[in-house]
């Protein structure tokens, strides 16, 4: 088990002795997004700008367009809330910053202000921008060396929760990368991020009532259509669950998808619904907003029930 932020910040240092021109630019969050680790083995590259992303987002631009690799990191309601700067700065000048947005969803006691629940439909509107999010300690290190390792501008929405392990070590990550976690031939559930985990025990615990497939889209945008449409098909409905607004987050996705190719299938989305959190514990949140195991399993009986 490890925090995803902890990989992210373990897999940056690895990233760092490879690329000699990735440098770290920080918000005065670096402790808490793990940006510290890098700034501890890369003092010379790394820039703290105090509590102004917009003016990081300058910074990181301006380190850009010089030829370096910059990573700006901040929690992902705070550095997405700079979607002006973002858009007019990174976004129109196609500038190679790769920017991580941690603490989304249901984070705990922090609470509202501090959550990140739009950053996704704000960061895939965005031109020239590709947006991820890993489910697991090593997905997270491998989108990381990837991102690292190109020039376009990337968001990675990264999870401060303590997960297992889902793959082995031979994965490898690129973008529209989609992958079948657990096979079914009932109803298909999509996901992405920390809630991968919660999904795959749901399943588990409804394999007397439905045969379910759980799907893991670590690639937001690009999304793997051709996969989507795949899993789509011959099965009773499809689920997506997420801990982000439905509206514009995984579920606007799979649903744009499935609308586009004409599929005819019932999606049902899961996930915060034009709402904030409230704080609490991050397993009490999961239980309120059933995004936890016992939730999910209670969603999809009732819309089972209901059909």
């Amino acid at each position: 088990m490890e925090a995803l932020r902890d990989s992210f910040g373990k897999a940056l240092v690895e990233a760092g002795k490879e690329y000699q021109n990735l440098v770290g630019v920080s918000c005065d969050l670096k402790e808490a997004t793990k940006l510290n680790e890098f700034f501890k083995a890369y003092p010379n590259r790394s820039f703290e700008v105090g509590i102004a992303e917009a003016n990081a987002i300058g910074v990181a631009t301006g380190l850009s367009l010089s030829g370096f690799r910059p990573v700006i990191s901040s929690f992902g309601a705070f550095i997405t809330g700079k979607n002006v700067e973002i858009r007019t700065s990174i976004s129109y000048n196609n500038a190679g910053v790769i920017i991580v947005g941690t603490h989304g969803g249901l984070i705990g006691p922090d609470g509202a202000t501090q959550s990140g629940l739009q950053d996704i439909s704000v960061m895939r509107s965005m031109p020239n921008i590709e947006v991820f999010q890993p489910s697991t300690p090593l997905q997270t290190k491998k989108i990381i060396h990837y991102s690292c390792g190109v020039k376009n501008p990337i968001y990675i929405r990264i999870a401060r929760n303590k997960v297992p392990e889902l793959y082995d070590s031979n994965y490898n990550f690129k973008p529209k990368n989609a992958h079948v976690l657990k096979d079914g031939n009932d109803i298909t559930i999509f996901c992405s991020g920390p809630v991968v985990h919660s999904c795959l025990k749901a399943a588990e615990n409804l394999k007397n009532l439905l045969d379910i497939k759980v799907c893991d889209l670590p690639s937001l945008k690009p999304v793997n259509e051709k996969f989507v449409v795949e899993h789509s098909k011959n099965v009773k409905f499809a689920v997506s669950v997420e801990d982000h607004d439905v509206n514009g987050g995984l579920g606007s996705i799979i649903s744009e998808v499935i609308t586009s190719n004409g599929l005819g299938i019932r999606l049902y989305r899961h996930g915060l619904n034009n709402e904030f959190i409230v704080s609490g514990k991050p397993e009490e949140l999961e239980a309120h907003f059933k995004l936890d195991a016992n939730g999910i399993c209670d969603y999809i009986k009732e819309i089972q029930i209901s059909k």
